[in-house]
């Protein structure tokens, strides 16, 4: 068996009770007191995190779980010294191994820094498109550390580079060390972090969101492979995510933020079965993955046909030949319902959404809106309307040289909407619908958490009331407390104005929360389609199957207010 079969089928080696029962035996790895840190930015210091402190035993996984912006990376940046422009370490202690060595991380030049990271602290951080250097190759990338801490010759850090990308997973690790992160997956990027961030067998893991942008299927494997990593090296693992299911299922101990201050922090079995603080009870109760699937609303049957897609296939060129994206698939979605669109990685889910919205014409077969053929509809202004696209990534999708209020009114002066007045006031109603304060409106995007850009991409494509709106992970970036507001928020908008959506995700459990209708997808072609809860209670396809097995169970049962 290879590696690849192992890590999808081995069981893990430690329940999070076995974990949690050995904790008494183990030493402190870790001891953080009393950090604050703030961010200043035109002259105005605004704190992030304030008087936050906690210990991380040896082989221990801490799970830091909170809201977009309550802190949790800026925890982890503190830490590691990488801190981003303006942000600053005002107060607070950071103990790494033996406290009469007196080593404190928060007290550290960059310079006295350099010998710790990647050999006593690895990082994997939260986004794998944009954390390797696109101009060097793969193995370049994970023989860094070795390198910049002299180990070894170049045969021997080429040899190590080539165990480190088979033993995280990576197929013919000769042909992937000499490609470059472009022509790699989403899920094959992220093991390549982790195969650089352990390449010197650090005593401490950072993982940054590791899974937040992974279907489920590859995140269960990427979060295998990380605890066995940590039971191997003897590491601990700070695992910062907002997704309070992945922490359940694998975290020894939680440490709950809120707008920079520590609610909770405790074994997970404790603060899961009997949480104290009122915004851990909100956080369980909010976690999709954790709650009974709702009872969905009939959709009125005004028009069953709103959307059809009949016999689509999409076809893209590679030099003089092509492949298909997407093969003849069909489906009609109800006006006023929900359609989802789920499935791996390069599955299709996308290429989809986009023929739908009108971003390109399908090869063959048609996709109709409201009885209109998209293909010819599709570059008309009125379309453009009726018809919008909230794209996956809140990074890209934002001009950095706009304020948040120039971003959301854009489409009503596109629209012809020509009193300014009128822009700006229709602007702070959306950014309020998506639980934006206004002052967020003169902000720039790079001030903003990723959950929060992502929420005025939401806002943006909502100022035009379209008809039908095609959301590509629309809530995959964000914690599960605005998820809920968000979710919630399409539901009432859908109800008060008939809207329809096309919900691309790889969260199955919002998928099951949200939709009234599904369709799987596998290499393009539509493996299972239907009514959401048949789908998920009687799969028939054993790929449907294999992903439904993949979402995160918590071991421990957790009391959900």
């Amino acid at each position: 068996m290879n590696r690849t079969e192992t890590l999808h089928s081995a069981p893990q080696s430690t329940t999070t009770a076995d974990r949690l029962d050995s904790s008494a035996h183990r030493s402190a790895l870790l001891a953080v007191e009393d950090l604050s840190v703030a961010y200043t930015s035109r002259g105005v210091q605004r704190p992030a995190v304030d008087q936050v402190s906690f210990t991380l035993d040896r082989g221990e996984t801490l799970a830091v779980v909170g809201e977009s912006g309550s802190g949790k990376s800026t925890i982890a940046q503190s830490l590691i010294g990488l801190l981003p422009a303006g942000g600053n370490v005002t107060s607070g202690t950071a103990h790494l191994g033996d406290r009469s060595a007196d080593l404190d991380l928060l007290r550290l030049s960059d310079q006295s820094m350099r010998p710790i990271r990647g050999r006593r602290i690895g990082l994997i951080p939260q986004d794998p498109s944009n954390s390797l250097n696109p101009v060097r190759t793969v193995g370049w990338s994970v023989a860094e550390a070795m390198r910049i801490h002299r180990r070894g010759d170049k045969r021997t850090r080429q040899r190590r580079t080539l165990e480190l990308l088979e033993r995280v997973g990576i197929d013919d690790p000769e042909r992937r060390a000499r490609q470059y992160p472009h022509e790699l997956s989403g899920g094959q990027r992220q093991r390549v972090l982790i195969a650089a961030a352990i390449a010197l067998e650090p005593e401490l893991i950072i993982a940054d969101e590791p899974t937040s942008a992974l279907d489920v299927t590859v995140q269960r494997v990427i979060l295998d492979l990380i605890d066995e990593l940590r039971t191997e090296l003897n590491a601990s693992v700070l695992f910062v995510t907002h997704d309070l299911a992945v922490a359940a299922e694998r975290a020894d101990s939680l440490l709950v933020l809120h707008q920079g201050t520590v609610k909770e922090r405790g074994p997970a079995r404790t603060i899961l079965t009997s949480p104290q603080d009122d915004y851990t009870k909100r956080l369980l109760s909010n976690a999709p993955s954790l709650l009974s699937p709702p009872d969905r609303r009939p959709v009125p049957q005004t028009d069953p046909r709103f959307v059809a897609v009949d016999g689509l296939t999409h076809r893209y060129k590679t030099g003089k030949s092509s492949f298909a994206a997407v093969k003849d698939v069909s489906f009609t979605i109800a006006r006023g319902s929900t359609h989802a669109l789920v499935g791996e990685s390069g599955s299709g889910k996308t290429t989809l959404g986009r023929a739908i919205a009108g971003f390109h014409a399908p090869s063959t077969g048609s996709v109709t809106v409201g009885g209109v053929d998209v293909a010819s509809a599709r570059k008309r202004p009125e379309f453009r309307k009726q018809v919008q696209l909230v794209y996956q990534n809140p990074y890209g999708s934002l001009d950095p040289r706009q304020s948040v209020g120039e971003i959301v009114a854009e489409p009503l002066r596109n629209f012809g909407v020509k009193d300014r007045g009128e822009r700006r006031r229709r602007a702070l109603l959306e950014l309020e619908r998506v639980a934006l304060p206004p002052e967020i409106a003169d902000r720039l995007p790079r001030e903003l958490s990723g959950g929060q850009r992502q929420r005025v991409a939401i806002a943006r494509a909502l100022v035009l009331r379209p008809d039908l709106l095609v959301l590509d992970e629309a809530v995959s970036a964000l914690d599960v407390t605005i998820q809920a507001q968000i979710l919630s928020l399409l539901e009432k908008l859908q109800q008060e104005l008939e809207l329809t959506y096309v919900f691309i995700s790889h969260d199955l459990a919002v998928v099951r929360q949200i939709a009234d209708t599904v369709s799987v997808l596998a290499a393009g072609e539509q493996v299972e389609s239907g009514p959401t809860e048949a789908v998920f209670n009687s799969p028939e396809h054993e790929y449907t199957r294999a992903l439904l097995s993949a979402i995160p169970r918590p071991r421990i049962t957790p009391t959900v207010p």
